[in-house]
């Protein structure tokens, strides 16, 4: 598995793609008013040789997680909301968790998805409600586009 690159955009706010090539010089691309279509051509353009999938948070409406061919969106689960510090930390941690168990790309994006929302679900910044977040994997849907 390569690596997965992790990026934010809220509604409102514009799309932010910290993008490096191979030598690693960085780009930033921002986007105003994104439509689905073009946050997936964004998280496309963010692969490379060294990035087989790209993860993109829409906060509390889920996540994408953008391969060459291949688009899935995730709605998070509703949770109470308090604390959304640690939450893109929490999906990278549940990100390298996935990779180190070899688990297939839906499987990814759910477990990313629940440790996420679960993340947000208490005052500690950083701190995961593990029991939230295992009954939070059944609550999340991974739609193909």
């Amino acid at each position: 598995m390569k690596n997965i690159l992790l990026t934010n955009h809220y509604e409102g706010a514009p799309l932010e793609i910290l993008q490096s090539d191979i030598e690693g010089r960085y780009g930033l691309l921002m986007l105003d008013e994104v439509s689905q279509e073009e946050l997936l051509d964004a998280a496309r353009n963010m692969l490379s040789d060294r990035a087989e999938w790209a993860a993109v948070s829409v906060g509390e409406k889920g996540m994408y997680l953008v391969g060459a061919k291949t688009a899935l969106f995730a709605a998070a689960p509703k949770v109470d909301t308090v604390n959304t510090v640690g939450c893109g930390d929490s999906a990278c941690a549940a990100f390298a968790l996935s990779a180190l168990k070899n688990e297939e790309p839906k499987q990814m994006l759910v477990r990313a998805v629940a440790m996420s929302a679960a993340s947000a679900s208490t005052f500690e910044s950083g701190s995961v409600p593990l029991k939230l977040a295992q009954d939070l994997l059944d609550q999340v849907k991974v739609v193909s586009l």
